[in-house]
This record gives structure tokens, C-alpha cells and sequence, in this order.
């Protein structure tokens, strides 16, 4: 996998409030893996959202609590405006 298309997603969750770049394998590991599928889920009404959020496999110790879900869903509104 290129190390650009990736940096385009660690960009991504770096510029959440708070980061979230540890998520980054979970979308990766998903197949996220770039800006182009970023943009894609932001089209998508928010409960698709939620549920693409909410289908991201567990790497490690980085689970996705309610709070992350809600902050990443209202990141990907603003980043792509």
C-alpha cells in the first residue's frame, strides 16, 4: 500500500479533536486506505456513518467508544466541507 494514500488517512484522523491517529490500522485493516474512500463514506447519510464506523475491526487496544464514533462522524462533515 503506498505510503502516501495511507498518510492521507493518518491526516485525517490527526486533525480530529482529540487525534484519533490510533485508529488508523482499523480503517487500513477495513480498507480504508485513502483520501478517495474517505470522501466516498462522507457522502453517505449519517447512520451509514455511524454503521461504517461501528463496523471497523478492533486492532489492539483501539476500541471505538461512543464518543469516538460520534467525534469521527462529525470530523468527516467538517474535513471534507
Amino acid at each position: 500500500m503506498p505510503v502516501f494514500q495511507t498518510a492521507q488517512v493518518a491526516q485525517f484522523l490527526r486533525m480530529c479533536t482529540p487525534p484519533m491517529i490510533h485508529f488508523l490500522p482499523n480503517f487500513l485493516v477495513f480498507g480504508c486506505k485513502n483520501e478517495d474512500f474517505l470522501k466516498a463514506v462522507n457522502l453517505w447519510p449519517d447512520n451509514v456513518i455511524e454503521s461504517f464506523l461501528k463496523s471497523l475491526p478492533s486492532c489492539d487496544e483501539s476500541k471505538f467508544t461512543g464518543m469516538d464514533i460520534f467525534i469521527l462522524k462529525n470530523h468527516f462533515r467538517a474535513y471534507f466541507k
